[in-house]
């Protein structure tokens, strides 16, 4: 058993969730719209690095949404293959304690804007 698992082990009911996730294409949509917000392409230079961000998220809609606003703006190539390594790296955990590797990616990357926006959505920070 994993810490993971071990942590839900004083429960007496676990119910598993299935996440829903987005085909490539509505991934990649989703991304856009929130990385480059009016635009249908991403910078010629960000091209490679966007696929594999998008990639890396694989089609988790809150991942892909929080991962987006965070790289919104930013242009540095080596910042976007970073987070493209680090959601690469999250995959190579077991299926479900993957998802959470990449949502706490997600989470951790909200920053100081956390606090806000993890209580106005009904998020505990400690989950």
């Amino acid at each position: 058993m994993t810490p993971f698992w071990r942590s839900f082990k004083s429960l007496k009911w676990l119910y598993l969730y299935e996440v829903p996730v987005q085909n490539p294409h509505a991934a990649a949509e989703l991304f856009m719209t929130h990385a480059f917000p009016g635009e249908k392409e991403p910078p010629i230079d960000l091209q490679h690095s966007v696929e594999k961000v998008v990639k890396g998220c694989a089609g988790l809609p809150l991942t892909l949404e929080v991962i987006g606003k965070y790289l919104k703006g930013k242009r540095n190539v080596k910042l976007w293959d970073e987070i493209a390594k680090a959601l690469k790296n999250a995959d190579s955990i077991r299926p479900v304690e993957g998802v959470w590797a990449k949502l706490r990616l997600s989470y951790d990357s909200l920053g100081e804007r956390r606090e806000g926006n993890v209580s106005r959505h009904g998020l505990s920070p400690t989950a």
